[in-house]
């Protein structure tokens, strides 16, 4: 997810994380600026580990190209 004007809540990743209990779902959430910088991460228990990276990867893609994830 991308927030307009770098404008980071815990509440985005609140709702990826509601979105992946209903699912039963492990996986990570990165959050990053319209620059692809990192601005909130947050991972799951038994998330696996390369998840971590993938997630950081794909946020930074999307608001590079402007693509939705």
């Amino acid at each position: 997810a991308r927030p307009s004007e770098n404008r980071c809540h815990p509440r985005h990743a609140d709702a990826a994380e509601a979105e992946m209990k209903k699912n039963n779902w492990t996986m990570a959430v990165a959050i990053v600026g319209p620059t692809g910088d990192l601005v909130y991460f947050r991972r799951v228990d038994n998330t696996q580990f390369g998840s971590t990276a993938i997630a950081v990867h794909k946020a930074k893609a999307a608001a590079i190209f402007k693509r939705p994830t």
